[in-house]
């Protein structure tokens, strides 16, 4: 019976510790670590003067699936993150850093390598200043191979570094600041190391001073490498020896064992003008390809004549080395307009007969499609609010993918290589997403923390206390006090002793306000409530009754901004004002005449205060004393002998020249006296 016992305990513990086996793989399997880094690669493709190693790369592990890579945002740490097509994030990880300066990042389908390196002032034999290490797909490290006394005192100076492999044979091609010269200067060159990938071991490595009939660039201020039939291409950005984008074409086969062994031809695609080492080239170097005819840079460059130094305007430009015949064509593809630039583009190979080429200005992209001699095929695509980043984009299924980030926020773009004006971004929030476990028991009390995505703790401490005040500007002065507000009418506020993101606003009707980050504004005219609460202490809270009315900005009462109408009111000055202070409506003046003025001397008017005149109207004359007449009107005297005059000279009307009664009213026309 105990022996029965036994066994039965011992096949439940068995089966227990296979369910944990298989738990913990699976867990493993979908677990994702929240992100809490910051930073940004927006841009950092393009540079104006010397490139910089690239530490952002996305790599296709298989149609469904995609790995990023990212050098330079967890303090010692590499960090790796899986997706699957859809770009949904279903793992992360970190690796340990090796050396410490981060040269670049390469994979295969076996195998993962970083190159890494340190700084070696001193000039010493024993400092290993370049290391290559090989990881299998689970990031498991499986060795390293470093490279000591090579002439470097810091390795990846002023320059990039990038990665081509053939069969076992990986390609590196970088820079180096090198051990003092003669001149007592420390100048500044290319590097190339080819690598046995199988036994982890240096074959050649091209780091002392030498000429570009073995592929020499000093300076070089960004490389590029490829391989075509097992030989060895490259590229350089130089400025001194030679001062151009030159092209390196190997001789010697790398199954060989030394790339190096027959030398190379160089070709240049640009010359620059100018003195021998002047860092300044106007010009920047962003991809290099070759087709089933050609060989392929892409770069942007300033206008290259004798005033290239005063030029600040850049323009995307294709070089183009034929293969047969070694002639150079160049392709310019855009026109700048004065104090323009387009950045330093990527190029993207599509296939042996196509090519996409990407460049960017402020907050948009351009791209085009090219064929296999650099000649633009089809549209050209403009697409805003996109950025490039040091990822260079890949080709993944029918679709051309890269990604940037700001913070843990993640933006993969993707361009259909079918329908090239179908631009689709899907966005990636890797960031922790806190909330509250446990409010503080007290006022100024610990706040408990839980990530919703990753199960993270951390505590915080409280706040005891937080102010609103408010402005109708902006620029105005902020109080405590609520003053009158409009419909329309935006009303700012801020916070003190808080940051935005620590308080929830409550709206007591958010349909009918809008809240934008640093104000509301109402929509209709009424009372609301606008209370605003601490995130960690909801027993920390400031209510505030804001009392909306219409605006009257148009004279027939209606709302700018409901169209709500009422009766007109208009704005004069008076009753004799025509047209409204407020809106320019014009009306008919209703003038008040009261003033008699004399015109002439057999005319008078009235006139208005404010000015205006009425129709003219003949003198009405009465005695006045034994001589004179006067107007009963305007007060206008006349003699008797005037007076006479003006009665013998009205004969026209009968009845006028038969009344004598000069005790009565006269109405003359003096106009003959």
């Amino acid at each position: 019976m105990f022996l029965k016992s036994k066994k039965i305990i011992a096949l439940l513990l068995s089966l227990l510790i296979i369910f944990g086996m298989f738990c913990s793989v699976s867990a493993f399997a979908i677990s994702v670590k929240c992100s809490d880094y910051k930073g940004s690669n927006i841009n950092k493709n393009n540079y104006n003067n010397f490139a910089d190693t690239v530490k952002s790369y996305l790599y296709k592990i298989d149609d469904n699936s995609l790995l990023r890579f990212q050098a330079d945002v967890i303090k010692d740490k590499y960090y790796v993150e899986y997706y699957d097509a859809t770009l949904k994030l279903n793992k992360s990880l970190t690796v340990d850093k090796e050396l410490q300066i981060f040269g670049g990042f390469f994979a295969d389908n076996d195998y993962y390598y970083i190159l890494s390196g340190q700084k070696n002032p001193n000039e010493k034999a024993d400092i290993e200043a370049f290391r290559v290490t090989k990881y299998d797909k689970s990031f498991k490290k499986l060795g390293s191979v470093g490279l000591y006394d090579c002439n470097t005192v810091i390795p990846f100076d002023a320059g990039s570094a990038r990665f081509a492999k053939s069969g076992k044979n990986l390609i590196i091609r970088t820079t180096h600041q090198m051990y003092k010269s003669s001149d007592g200067k420390n100048h500044q060159a290319n590097v190339t190391i080819q690598l046995d990938t199988e036994n982890m071991s240096i074959e050649v490595s091209k780091t002392d001073v030498s000429n570009t009939g073995l592929g020499y660039v000093s300076h070089s201020f960004n490389q590029f490498v490829t391989i075509e039939n097992d030989k060895l291409l490259a590229v350089d950005h130089g400025d001194a020896y030679p001062r151009s984008v030159a092209l390196f074409l190997y001789h010697s086969p790398l199954s060989t064992g030394d790339f190096l062994s027959q030398g190379c031809e160089m070709r240049e695609f640009i010359t620059f003008p100018g003195d021998i080492g002047d860092n300044y080239t106007g010009a920047s170097v962003g991809g290099f390809e070759y087709s089933d005819s050609s060989y392929i840079v892409a770069y942007n460059s300033v206008m290259q004549d004798s005033n290239f130094k005063n030029n600040t305007s850049r323009d995307i430009y294709i070089g183009v080395i034929d293969k047969s015949n070694k002639s150079l064509k160049t392709n310019r593809i855009t026109t700048a307009n004065a104090n323009e630039s387009f950045s330093t583009p990527h190029l993207v190979k599509i296939s042996e007969s196509e090519f996409l080429l990407l460049w960017s200005k402020d907050n948009s992209i351009s791209y085009v499609k090219l064929d296999s001699k650099g000649n633009i095929k089809g549209n050209v695509y403009t697409k805003e609010n996109v950025n490039l980043s040091d990822c260079k984009p890949i080709v993944f299924g029918n679709k051309i993918i890269w990604y940037e980030y700001t913070d843990a926020v993640c933006k993969f773009h993707s361009i259909d290589i079918s329908n090239a004006d179908v631009l689709n971004t899907v966005t990636v929030d890797n960031g922790h997403s806190f909330k509250v476990s446990k409010y503080p028991t007290a006022i100024g009390g610990t706040c408990k923390l839980i990530c919703e995505k990753c199960s993270e703790t951390k505590e915080i401490s409280t706040k005891s206390d937080f102010s609103v005040l408010w402005s109708n500007d902006i620029n105005g002065k902020f109080t405590s006090n609520i003053n009158k507000i409009d419909v329309g009418q935006k009303f700012f506020y801020k916070l003190g002793n808080l940051e935005l993101n620590d308080i929830e606003i409550n709206l007591s009707d958010p349909q009918n306000i809008l809240n934008d980050g640093d104000g509301f504004t109402f929509k209709k005219q009424g009372s609301y409530i606008i209370t605003f609460t601490y995130k960690y202490n909801p027993n920390i809270k400031k209510a505030f009754k804001i009392d909306v009315s219409h605006t009257d900005v148009n004279c027939d009462k209606k709302c700018d901004f409901c169209g709500l109408a009422s009766e007109p009111t208009h704005f004069f000055d008076d009753d004799c004002d025509e047209i409204c202070n407020n809106c320019g409506t014009q009306r008919e003046a209703v003038h008040n005449f009261n003033t008699a003025i004399k015109i002439s001397d057999e005319q008078h008017s009235f006139k208005c205060s404010c000015g205006e005149v009425s129709e003219p109207q003949n003198h009405t004359f009465k005695k006045s004393g034994s001589n004179k007449y006067i107007c009963s009107v305007c007060s206008f005297e006349i003699s008797k002998m005037m007076y006479d005059n003006t009665l013998s000279n009205n004969s026209t009307s009968s009845a006028t020249s038969q009344n004598t009664d000069l005790d009565d009213d006269k109405i003359f026309n003096t106009s003959s006296i």
